[in-house]
């Protein structure tokens, strides 16, 4: 297993892409150990993908100075290695459209904030979807045999590890010195 998993991001370091699907530059088994060591400290792992913002860094994780927005900032990088994140979490906020959507207009206020929160979702869902295609596309460039070494460490990965939802995450952290625009829908029931 841990010879497969060293194959695996060895293969991913030379497809590690940017918010806006750009290249980030290949950290190969060649390169100094000193070298990986330091770009590995330099980042933490955050829904779908890593951080490299260092206040983030630091608080491991905890000192997010854009409150989560992973999404938007030029901090995220991923590669096909998070693509089961990818696509849960893609699903996990399609639920979330979908259930705001049908509450607009009854349980949430029509008006401008209500219709920027579906935009926000849209776009988010949108997003994905490109990290997501960015990310299978760079599996389908693989060659036969690394894409069988990926897709079978994808396929174990998946039978041995439950992903938490973002939001479930996030919920615990959630202070009131941390506003969200995320909105709660909570629907009451007339018993």
């Amino acid at each position: 297993m841990r010879t497969r998993s060293n194959s695996v991001r060895a293969i991913a370091a030379k497809y590690q892409f940017d918010l806006t699907g750009g290249r980030i530059r290949a950290r190969t088994p060649d390169d100094d150990l000193a070298d990986r060591i330091r770009a590995g400290v330099g980042s933490v792992p955050v829904p779908a993908g890593r951080c490299h913002e260092m206040n983030n860094v630091r608080a491991d994780g905890h000192g997010c100075p854009v409150y989560n927005r992973c999404f938007s900032c030029t901090f995220y990088t991923t590669d096909f290695t998070h693509l089961p994140e990818l696509r849960q979490l893609r699903a996990g906020k399609a639920e979330q459209l979908a259930a705001l959507e049908s509450a607009y207009g009854r349980v949430l206020t029509a008006g401008p904030l209500s219709a920027a929160n579906l935009e926000l979702l849209r776009r988010e869902i949108q997003q994905i979807d490109e990290l997501v295609g960015k990310c299978e596309a760079d599996i389908g460039s693989l060659t036969r045999e690394e894409r069988t070494t990926v897709e079978s460490w994808l396929h174990t990965r998946d039978r041995f590890l439950t992903v938490i939802p973002v939001a479930a995450v996030l919920a615990g952290r959630q202070r009131l010195d941390q506003p969200t625009v995320d909105p709660i829908v909570i629907e009451r029931t007339t018993g």
